[in-house]
Formats: structure tokens, C-alpha cells, sequence
């Protein structure tokens, strides 16, 4: 597993904490001199997020707000907003690699969010 200092400007979480659930959180003006502005989610990682919010982070690298890494399993429930955030290269909001399963159940807001690539999401085959 590969861990980056500069990933995960508030949250970086890899397979040591095998899941997570993430209720009513609000992630605002962080930054990553790599890939997630506000989090990083590693491989083999699971997360549970809903009611949260994203707005203002940004990452020189990939996932303005989230970068989801390999083989992560990541389900974004009810209630999550992704707003004002930008990926220097990819993914202004969010950015998973391939390998990854994201599970959209209901995503309630996505703007303003801008990247070299996919201002909203990028993902890889």
C-alpha cells in the first residue's frame, strides 16, 4: 500500500481502519499537495459517507475534494455536496482509480467544481 504525505488534506485512510462511515461532516478549505484536497481513501479501503460536505478544498493532483485509490469500496449515501472544489490535473470533485467501486445511492449536490480533467469526476478503467 502506498501512503503519501502529501494526500488527504484533512483525511487520509488506508486499509489499517478496515471501514468507515462518515455522517454529517463538513470538509471545507483544505488542501493536498497531491491527490485528495479534502480526503484519500487507500486500497482495499471501505467507506460509508453521507451528509456531508465538500466545498473549497483543492489538490494539486488528482480529486479536488476525494481521491478514491484502487480497489476501494466507497458508497455515497443521502445528502452529500460537492461544491467550489478543484483537482489540478483530474477530478475537480472526485477522482477513483481503476479497480475502485463508488456506489452513488443519491448524491445531492455537485458545482463549481473544475479540473484540467473531469471538473466533476474522473474515473479510470
Amino acid at each position: 500500500m502506498e501512503f503519501y504525505v502529501d494526500d488527504g488534506g484533512a483525511l487520509a485512510l488506508g486499509e489499517s481502519l478496515a471501514e468507515s462511515i462518515l455522517d454529517t461532516n463538513s470538509l471545507e478549505g483544505n488542501e493536498a499537495n497531491g491527490r485528495g484536497g479534502a480526503m484519500a481513501l487507500y486500497a482495499n479501503f471501505r467507506a460509508n459517507i453521507s451528509n456531508c460536505i465538500f466545498r473549497n478544498s483543492a489538490a494539486k493532483g488528482a480529486g479536488g475534494a476525494l481521491f478514491i485509490s484502487t480497489n476501494a469500496t466507497v458508497t455515497m449515501g443521502h445528502g452529500n455536496h460537492f461544491i467550489g472544489n478543484s483537482g489540478g490535473q483530474a477530478g475537480g470533485a472526485l477522482q477513483c482509480l481503476a479497480g475502485t467501486k463508488v456506489v452513488f445511492a443519491n448524491l445531492a449536490t455537485l458545482s463549481e467544481n473544475t479540473a484540467a480533467q473531469g471538473d466533476t469526476t474522473l474515473c479510470t478503467a
